[in-house]
């Protein structure tokens, strides 16, 4: 059975989770006392004057620290007030002597923790000289200020260099016992970088200030690399940034891409016409930005979509009255359209035209006169392509109807004269039900009358009373009715009296019959009218809010008018009181210790400090065991539903886990528990010097420090058979362990872990070792012309691997690569990667074009 590998790499990022040596000095603690200084990329620069002096600076460092002078000359003039130090933050004293001679001095001082170097440059001016804050400036390619301080006691004037005139300027001065000469510097739009300086000059000497400004990077971007465009002729415009001569390369099976003659002077845009393609085949161009100087190039792709044969018509359904009428289609096309009515369609007809190749197509549909619905199918045909566009007509049935102007009639319980306009083809009769007997026909003069009156008795009742009249035509069956509806007498009649609502309140509706005014008053301020145009509407609606409270509640709505006052009662259920732990999720909390942050959800009738109650790990006291310290608690109401719980909390100590439970107890009874948490904190790390290591893939070592005085104090697993142990070596209270990995022959990435327990016991700490691979290759078979591609890679380093086509082309892979063969061929393509966690294939059918790939020569992968 064969066996199918996923093509290329998914590649995932090299994580090293580890406790970093640090050293460095802590910002804004400098004080330079008598010297000028700045700190700077992590190292000191100190410049004393010629008269004795100190300066001082905090130094943080991860583990044991030394410091040592560069040259040991130094040391007659310059002191350091400490030459080692360990873990922590120490306070470091740089002091020099007088400097009685007429020559400037200097020393450097290395401060080393591990594998890292901070240095503290000391400068001391000579008797009687100027003093520059530095003499070297570097400035980026966008220019900007230079501001050169100088302290002195004497005349001075400056010069800048006779060359760099033309972008260094003198732009002012600040201060006036330090004088701070202020040069500005333009921008360099050269690729190269630049030079100059400037000269202070005194009775006592020359100082030479230095300023050199970097090139701006040649650079050659492409605002788009590929134009998917219509059939349709269009203009387009392709932007091009770049500090460098560039040319643009038409190849010659593209003429039907030109440069627009009349837009060809801009230097940052590239105007192209693309002329129709009027071919039934797709076609596509690959033109080229070069610039020769630098070696560098874009490519843009343009894709252009065949014609097609089209047949488009503006609507596929046409309805029509019964009476029929004239009809035009509008028809869209590229070929010849001929209109085929079929035989049973005798009631559609063409109009004849001027042309026959016309985009509009008249027709007459004849007058419907029976009952029946009837509809007919055109065909719009090319008969060269075969391609037909369906249009319909479909055309209503002449109907008998009634019509009348409104369904429902609202008379006032006084009663008076109604009118009813009806609209009708035919003889229509009226008839009054028995029921209905209040109302009655008034005469007219005429049957053929479309207004009929009637005459509507008082309501002396106060029940709303429903009534209908009946238009018909007995010989087509055809009946249309007219509702009546009569209010009662003087009355305002709500529909419902009592409401029942759940504690997050919404929206009550009450519908209000009335004949005459009132007003609405609601008891409690939790109840509003939602608003409405006016009082007479038919339906009201109320909003009640949520019940935040413990208890239910109950409210009034009354209706006032002079016949009288209706009411209704609402009635709110009461919110179920709760407390609940939202973060931090997880309970995790740091070996170092610190305090602890609780935010609690509750309702807003309230959460109490003693509603909490934290408790150490079995029950432990004051030692080790002792997780929270709960007299230092404090707890915060942030908003009425949120509240927070702040406990401080101490360092595991222990080689275990440990841990601790907060536990959240009923408002009103501390006997019942509503919600609890379990914090687990886990054991400080035994190793000293990180967690993990990258090798490369030929014959490597590596080491690894560990927290104790003796090797015998920790035992130390593994069970890779490619790493082994070379041995030990004790030093200040720390034992490192030596290794050696070997060279790797797979083209993938391993990985191995070393356990290291102390003998005492408690958890490990684990020491991650990864050795990069080979690379991954893969042989395939291809036709000439033929686009290899190779598929998307996920993980954050890809931007770091290479492909090699096999053919001399190699290409650095990003989001993916393709890469098209001159000629038939077999070549052998590799991706490469030193960042890549692991190699593996992706899947064969995303290479185009169905490449073949010979499995047999796969190097790398799983």
């Amino acid at each position: 059975m064969k066996r199918l590998f996923s093509l290329f790499v998914i590649a995932l990022p090299l994580v090293l989770v580890s406790c970093k040596p640090e050293l460095d000095f802590v910002e804004g603690t400098l004080r330079p006392g008598t010297a000028a200084g700045s700190l700077s990329g992590g190292n000191i620069s100190l410049d004393f004057t010629s008269t004795a002096g100190s300066a001082s600076v905090d130094l943080k460092a991860s583990g044991k620290w030394t410091a040592s002078f560069v040259n040991d000359r130094a040391r007659d003039w310059c002191s350091l007030s400490a030459s080692e130090g360990k873990r922590g933050v120490a306070t470091i004293t740089v002091s020099v002597k007088e400097n009685s001679d007429y020559d400037q001095r200097s020393a450097s001082i290395n401060f080393v923790c591990g594998d890292l170097k901070r240095t503290v440059v000391v400068t001391q001016k000579q008797k009687d000289a100027l003093l520059l804050t530095t003499n070297r400036y570097s400035i980026g390619a966008s220019g900007g200020v230079v501001s050169v301080e100088v302290k002195s006691n004497i005349p001075f004037k400056y010069t800048v260099s006779e060359t760099a005139r033309s972008w260094i300027s003198f732009a002012g001065t600040k201060g006036l016992t330090s004088s701070v000469l202020m040069f500005s510097v333009a921008e360099n739009d050269d690729v190269r970088g630049r030079e100059g300086t400037i000269s202070i000059t005194s009775d006592a000497g020359n100082e030479i200030v230095t300023v050199s400004q970097e090139g701006t990077e040649p650079a050659l971007v492409v605002g788009r690399d590929r134009y998917e465009l219509t059939a349709a002729a269009q203009e387009i415009s392709i932007d091009v940034q770049s500090n460098i001569d560039v040319t643009m390369e038409l190849p010659s099976g593209c003429g039907w891409i030109t440069e627009s003659s009349t837009k060809s002077m801009s230097t940052n845009t590239f105007h192209l016409t693309v002329a129709e393609n009027e071919e039934f085949v797709e076609r596509s161009c690959r033109i080229l930005f070069r610039s020769a100087e630098w070696n560098m190039e874009q490519e843009v792709t343009i894709v252009q979509q065949a014609a097609e044969p089209l047949i488009i018509i503006g609507t596929g359904l046409y309805q029509m009255e019964a009476a029929g009428g004239d009809l035009s289609v509008e028809v869209q096309s590229n070929l010849d359209v001929e209109m085929v009515i079929p035989s049973d369609c005798g009631w559609v007809h063409e109009i004849p035209t001027k042309a026959l190749k016309t985009t509009v197509f008249n027709l007459s549909v004849d007058e419907n006169e029976s009952f029946a619905d009837r509809s007919c199918q055109l065909l719009f045909r090319s008969s060269v392509l075969g391609i037909e566009e369906p249009v319909t007509i479909e055309q209503k049935a002449a109907e008998p109807q009634i019509i009348i102007g409104t369904g429902v009639y609202e008379v006032d319980a006084s009663g008076g004269d109604l009118s009813v306009e009806v609209t009708s083809n035919f003889g229509v009769t009226v008839e009054i039900p028995d029921t209905c007997a209040w109302i009655k026909a008034v005469g007219t003069k005429s049957m053929t009358t479309k207004t009929f009156g009637f005459t509507v008795e008082a309501n002396t009742t106060h029940e709303e009373r429903v009534g209908s009249i009946l238009f018909h035509n007995e010989s087509l069956g055809i009946t249309e009715s007219v509702k009546v509806v009569q209010s009662q007498k003087d009355a305002v009649i709500i529909s419902e009296h009592l409401v029942n609502m759940p504690a997050e309140g919404g929206i009550v509706e009450v519908r209000v019959g009335h004949n005459i005014d009132y007003d609405v008053n609601i008891r409690p301020n939790w109840i509003n009218l939602v608003d409405t145009k006016s009082f007479t509407t038919d339906v009201l609606q109320f909003a009640v809010e949520p019940n935040t409270w413990v208890e239910p509640r109950e409210g009034l709505i009354q209706f006032f008018s002079h016949a009288g006052t209706d009411t209704l009662i609402i009635r709110q259920d009461c919110e179920k009181k709760y407390v609940k732990v939202i973060s931090p999720d997880p309970p995790v909390l740091s070996y170092e210790g610190g305090t602890l942050e609780v935010v609690l959800e509750h309702n807003s009738y309230g959460f109490r400090d003693g509603q909490a109650y934290f408790e150490n790990e079995g029950n432990a006291v004051l030692g080790d065991n002792y997780l929270f310290n709960v007299g230092a608690r404090r707890c915060i109401r942030d908003t009425p539903n949120q509240s927070r719980m702040i406990v401080p909390y101490t360092r595991n100590n222990l080689r275990r886990e440990r841990h601790g439970t907060m536990y959240i107890l009923d408002y009103h009874d501390y006997t019942k528990c509503i919600d609890s948490v379990v914090f687990t904190q886990p054991p400080a790390p035994i190793l000293t010097s990180g967690d993990g290591v990258f090798l490369p893939r030929e014959k490597s070592s590596f080491s690894f420090r560990v927290a104790v005085d003796s090797p015998d104090k920790v035992r130390v697993e593994y069970t890779a058979s490619w790493i082994h142990a070379l041995g030990n070596w004790v030093k200040d209270k720390e034992t490192e362990f030596r290794w050696e990995a070997d060279a790797n022959p797979d083209g993938a990435m391993r990985e191995a872990e070393i356990k290291v327990y102390l003998v005492e016991g408690g958890w490990p700490d684990v020491f991650h070792v990864r050795q990069e691979g080979s690379g991954l290759s893969v042989s395939v078979t291809y036709s000439a012309s033929q686009t290899v591609k190779v598929p998307f890679i996920a993980g954050t380093f890809r931007e770091y691997g290479t492909v090699n086509w096999g053919d001399g082309q190699t290409q650095a892979y990003t989001d993916g690569a393709s890469h098209r063969y001159s000629s038939s061929g077999k070549h052998t393509v590799t991706f490469k990667s030193d960042r890549m966690q692991y190699i593996d294939w992706a899947e064969v059918s995303q290479f185009e074009n169905g490449m073949r790939i010979d499995f047999s020569n796969i190097k790398g992968g799983k």
